[in-house]
């Protein structure tokens, strides 16, 4: 599966798929959570830290198979928190690593900073 990559969207490590959708979701002021569907399913990426989550204008929606899955696609969603606050985009991410351990090297040498 190819990655796509759209220059709208910094995520660290960037998703292996990423559909930005039209429009965008609020998440609610009272109540936020119960606005976020966990569902832990066998059509979730196989992969112990596989995940797909799909932001629509009605919620948010993570599916996984372990709960590295779940831990994976939390932080990823804590990124778009950060980033665009409570008005997040929509979306449809699946993604999973290709190593064991995840991480982004930065070369300060090659570049001034």
């Amino acid at each position: 599966m190819s990655k796509q990559t759209n220059s709208v969207l910094n995520l660290l490590p960037c998703p292996r798929s990423l559909k930005i959708l039209r429009g965008t979701f609020t998440l609610p002021m009272q109540k936020p959570l119960a606005a976020i569907k966990v569902v832990r399913t066998h059509s979730a990426p196989n992969h112990p830290e596989g995940y797909a989550m799909a932001i629509s204008k009605t919620g948010i929606e993570i599916s996984f198979r372990e709960t590295g899955g779940l831990r994976a696609a939390t932080a990823t969603l804590r990124q778009l928190l950060r980033e665009y606050g409570c008005r997040l985009p929509c979306l449809r991410i699946r993604d999973w690593p290709d190593f064991p351990r995840r991480g982004v090297m930065l070369d300060i040498s090659r570049g001034r900073v």
